[in-house]
C-alpha cells in the first residue's frame, strides 16, 4: 500500500521464517540452505598489526608574507578553498521546492553557505540540516587529529545553519588504502578511536555509513599508489523551525564581527597556507572537543534567537577565508585587528584552521560581549561599507585588499576548468 501510494513498482523477495536459516530458491528448486551463523560468523577474523609512524616533513615555518595581498589570493585560489560553483551549478537545488536554506547565498548568490536546509513537508515547520566535513591532507600527516578536525567542522557548519547538535546524527564514510601494511592498520585504528572520542563529546551517535578499504593502486610498472585516508563526516539532524536559519553573508555594514571558539593560534601545518608556501609540517591545530558543545550551543542559541545575522565556521581556508566569504556574501568590506587574538605571528592568526571554531556579525561589542560569556571568543573588528578587507596587527596595518580582486582570484580556479 505505501509503495503502490508513491508509484513506486516493488516486489516481494521473500519471509522471515525465523527458522535461522537462509533458504534461496530459484523458480521453486531450493539452490542456497545455509545457517545464519555461518553465515555472519564463519569467516574466520583477520589479526592486523598496526604500527604508526608519522610522515617526515619539513618542519620549517613560512616566512612572513612580503605581499600580504598577494598571499592572500594564492590561499583563496588554492584548490581545496576556491570557489565550486561551476560544479555545483549543473544540480538542481531546487527539487521538488523543499529547500528552505539554499546552497547558495549573498547579494549575488554565488557563496555556498556551511549547510543545507530542506522543508520537506508543505505546511510544516520543522525540517533537516545537513552539513559535512572531511580533510585528506590533515589526516595523511595526522589521522586522530585529521578526524577530530573534520568532526569539529561538520558539527560547527552544522550548528552555523541553525542545526542542534544534540538533535543530530553523523554518517562516517571511510576511503582508506589498503590495511595490508601496519601503517594503513594504525591510521584507521587512531582515526577511528578520533571519532569516537568526537562521538564522546557531542554525545551524537553515528548511525550509518560505508568504508571502502581498498583505495590502493599498482601501476603495470609495480609502483604503489595509496589514497591519502580520508573519512568524510556528515552531521545530520531534525530543526524545528526552518525559518530559524541563518546564512553566512554580512548583512550589514557597521555591524561586528566575532570570533567563536578556541583558536589554536601556533599551529598551522596542513593548511592551505602552508600549502602555497611549498610547506606540510606536521603542527596540525588542535582541536577542542572539551569546550566544543559549550560553543555550539551557544552559537545555536543566538542563531535562532535572531541575535547573529551572519555566521561562518572557519574551515579548510582559515579564518581569511571565511573573513572574505562573508564579504563576498554582502558585497561589503571589513576592518579587523589582529593583535586581539594574541601575540604570535600575525599570518599563524589570520590564515588559521582551527575547527570549531566560527565567525559571526553582531549588532555591537556590548552585544558580543554579554551573548558569548562563558565561552572562548574575540571581538575582530566591524564590516565596512568601503569594498575591501583592512587588516591591522599591533597598531601598524598589515594590509588592504579590494574584495573584488579577491574574488576573482577565489573564482578563477574552476572558472579555467569550465570555461
Amino acid at each position: 500500500q505505501i509503495f503502490e501510494k508513491h508509484g513506486v513498482e516493488m516486489s516481494i523477495l521473500g519471509r522471515f521464517t525465523g527458522d535461522k536459516k537462509f533458504k534461496l530458491k530459484h523458480r521453486g528448486e531450493i539452490v542456497c540452505d545455509l545457517d545464519m551463523e555461518f553465515l555472519h560468523h564463519g569467516l574466520p577474523k583477520k589479526k592486523l598489526e598496526g604500527s604508526w609512524q608519522p610522515p617526515e616533513t619539513d618542519e620549517r615555518k613560512p616566512e612572513l608574507p612580503t605581499d600580504w595581498v598577494e598571499t592572500y589570493k594564492k590561499v583563496l585560489a588554492h584548490w581545496n578553498v576556491c570557489s565550486v560553483e561551476p560544479v555545483m551549478r549543473q544540480y538542481d537545488h531546487g527539487v521538488k521546492a523543499i529547500t528552505a536554506l539554499a546552497p547558495y547565498t549573498g547579494v549575488h548568490q554565488d557563496v555556498l553557505n556551511d549547510g543545507y536546509v530542506a522543508k520537506p513537508i508543505y505546511g510544516k515547520p520543522y525540517g533537516l540540516v545537513a552539513s559535512h566535513s572531511l580533510n585528506p591532507t590533515l589526516t595523511r600527516i595526522n589521522p586522530s587529529e585529521g578526524v577530530k578536525w573534520a568532526a569539529a567542522d561538520a558539527f560547527a557548519k552544522f550548528t552555523a545553519v541553525g542545526g542542534d547538535y544534540k538533535r543530530a546524527a553523523l554518517i562516517d564514510n571511510y576511503i582508506w588504502p589498503k590495511l595490508d601494511t601496519k601503517q594503513n592498520v594504525a591510521s584507521i585504528d587512531m582515526a577511528t578511536d578520533a571519532l569516537c572520542d568526537s562521538v564522546v563529546a557531542t554525545k551524537s551517535p553515528c548511525v550509518s555509513g560505508k568504508d571502502s578499504v581498498s583505495s590502493t593502486f599498482i601501476t603495470n610498472k609495480g609502483e604503489r599508489i595509496d589514497i591519502p585516508p580520508v573519512l568524510n563526516i556528515t552531521v545530520f539532524g531534525g530543526i524545528p523551525d526552518v525559518e530559524k536559519t541563518q546564512s553566512l553573508d554580512f548583512k550589514k555594514t557597521e555591524s561586528t564581527i566575532c570570533l567563536v571558539g578556541s583558536l589554536d593560534e601556533e599551529n598551522l601545518a596542513g593548511s592551505a597556507y602552508y600549502d602555497t608556501c611549498g610547506l606540510v609540517g606536521t603542527n596540525i591545530p588542535k582541536t577542542d572537543l572539551q569546550n566544543l558543545p559549550a560553543t555550539l550551543d551557544k552559537v545555536l542559541g543566538c542563531v535562532q534567537s535572531g541575535k547573529i545575522t551572519a555566521s561562518h565556521a572557519v574551515s579548510r581556508g582559515g579564518l581569511a577565508t571565511a573573513l572574505a566569504q562573508m564579504c563576498f556574501g554582502g558585497d561589503c568590506g571589513a576592518k579587523i585587528d589582529l593583535s586581539r587574538l594574541g601575540d604570535t605571528r600575525p599570518d599563524s592568526l589570520f590564515f588559521n584552521i582551527t575547527a570549531g571554531t566560527l565567525l559571526v556579525e553582531v549588532e555591537s561589542p556590548e552585544m558580543a560581549e554579554e551573548l558569548f560569556k562563558g565561552v572562548p571568543h574575540v571581538v575582530l573588528g566591524q564590516t565596512q561599507k568601503a569594498k575591501q578587507i583592512d587588516v591591522e596587527y599591533q597598531n601598524n596595518k598589515l594590509f588592504s585588499a579590494d574584495i573584488y580582486d579577491l574574488k576573482e582570484a577565489w573564482q578563477a580556479p574552476m572558472k579555467g576548468v569550465f570555461r
